[in-house]
């Protein structure tokens, strides 16, 4: 029976070390959206994550993934030890299932949606409040939003800039979004002053918009504007003649979440450039 108890022993200890460690007392937190993970990384408190979404670009890979827009991994959350459970719905209920896990296991769930910037201030400030009490998490989001969407009029000098994801179509990010609504609170001019969110954009359009400046939003994506923008640069637009065109090329730029702060700076310093060109 030695030989038993020394495999049971080897067992028990290879499934230990197989196990992804969590704190034992304090604030934890499993999320299905990869932008909570992105503000814990920035808050200093990604050793607070004990799920991660199956979308998630900052928080430790080795953690388990507890699910994504598509749906939660119940199992994978349950054995988690999660004490906060913060799960994006949209203008939907909270998925089947996950109220009572909640009761049964012993968590809060914190569902929200994330359409605009005054709902991702409202969430980064929450988050922030969590975790502080555990981590040194820094100035309050909602302070560091603010000194980074202050109007400056003179950016209006930049001209009506279209914002714009290359593609097959290309798409405008239009009102109604975090990254529009972030170009008209600091004081640049939209080539859309109507229109949705996400806008497929074919060449008509772009002519029939004839923007002054393009912001190419191309995550990861070192080519130049030329390319990523095919046969629309060679559109007799202001943007395209005068060369007035910029691409963000940050990993999270397209992701609302604090990374967005970086988007407004850097937008900030581009429009102050071309104003002062024209």
């Amino acid at each position: 029976m030695k030989w038993l108890s020394l495999a049971l022993l080897v067992l028990i200890a290879a499934c230990g070390e197989q196990s992804t460690p969590h704190p034992s007392q304090g604030v934890r937190i499993a999320t299905t959206s990869p932008a909570i993970g992105i503000m814990l990384r920035d808050f200093g408190a990604q050793s607070l994550a004990v799920g991660r979404s199956g979308y998630d670009v900052s928080l430790d890979p080795s953690l388990p993934v507890v699910g994504d827009a598509a749906g939660i991994d119940l199992e994978q959350l349950s054995a988690s030890g999660a004490t906060h459970v913060y799960v994006e719905t949209g203008a939907s209920a909270p998925p089947a299932g996950l109220a009572e896990l909640a009761e049964d296991v012993g968590f809060e769930v914190r569902a929200f949606e994330l359409t605009n910037l005054e709902q991702l201030i409202e969430l980064a400030d929450g988050v922030h409040g969590l975790v502080s009490s555990e981590v040194d998490a820094g100035a309050l989001p909602s302070e560091r939003f603010a000194s980074a969407l202050e109007p400056d009029d003179a950016l209006a000098d930049a001209g009506r800039v279209l914002l714009l994801m290359p593609g097959e179509p290309a798409a405008a990010l239009g009102p109604g979004s975090v990254h529009h609504e972030v170009l008209v609170a600091i004081g640049g001019v939209s080539a859309l002053d109507a229109g949705r969110p996400y806008m497929p954009l074919d060449a008509e359009d772009v002519l029939t918009l004839s923007p002054d400046a393009i912001v190419l939003l191309a995550p990861g994506n070192d080519a130049d504007w030329r390319e990523l923008l095919g046969v629309l640069a060679e559109l007799p637009v202001p943007a395209i003649e005068n060369g007035r065109v910029a691409v963000f090329h940050d990993d999270e730029v397209l992701m609302a979440s604090t990374s967005t702060l970086r988007y407004a700076d850097e937008l900030r310093q581009q429009l102050s450039e071309w104003a002062r060109e024209r």
